[in-house]
């Protein structure tokens, strides 16, 4: 289930652009339209990514603590993704000059860079979630949280 959600939502983010000036050309879709749809589009792009995300890093979790559906770690996690997958799709899309040079091994190994900075940002956000965790259990608040300005003198 996580896999699935994940495929759909990445696909949702490098290939419905191109979907959508395709539908576009074609006249199945109206311009007037586009605007309404690409919203939606967003919306159930993240709303599938932060449901991956969410459900990956309680399932990682081994606390004995309820689950929280929003977490900073993967409300995170789940921006730092979506920027990274816009900025490689518009990378593919318009400097695709090195798929001239490297042919197939360039798209894989843009790809595999994808995949390890990504797999970065899981780690980051589980991390941050698990930080947080532990100072909660610890009674420990940071002064930013009590709305408190820290003042060094």
């Amino acid at each position: 289930m996580f896999s699935l959600f994940l495929i759909v939502a990445v696909l949702l983010i490098v290939f419905s652009g191109s979907a959508l000036d395709w539908l576009t050309s074609r006249g199945l879709v109206a311009l007037e339209d586009l605007p309404l749809i690409q919203a939606i589009r967003w919306v159930v792009t993240m709303v599938l990514l932060y449901s991956t995300i969410a459900a990956l890093f309680n399932a990682a979790d081994f606390s004995k603590e309820r689950w929280r559906f929003i977490t900073p770690g993967a409300v995170v996690t789940t921006l730092l993704i979506v920027l990274t997958s816009v900025a490689f799709a518009w990378f593919a899309n318009s400097l695709s000059g090195y798929n001239r040079l490297y042919g197939s091994l360039g798209t894989l190994l843009l790809l595999l860079v994808w995949l390890n900075v990504n797999c970065f940002f899981l780690i980051l956000g589980f991390d941050l979630d698990t930080a947080l965790n532990k100072a909660r259990r610890n009674g420990e608040r940071a002064e930013w949280m009590d709305g408190a300005s820290h003042d060094p003198t």
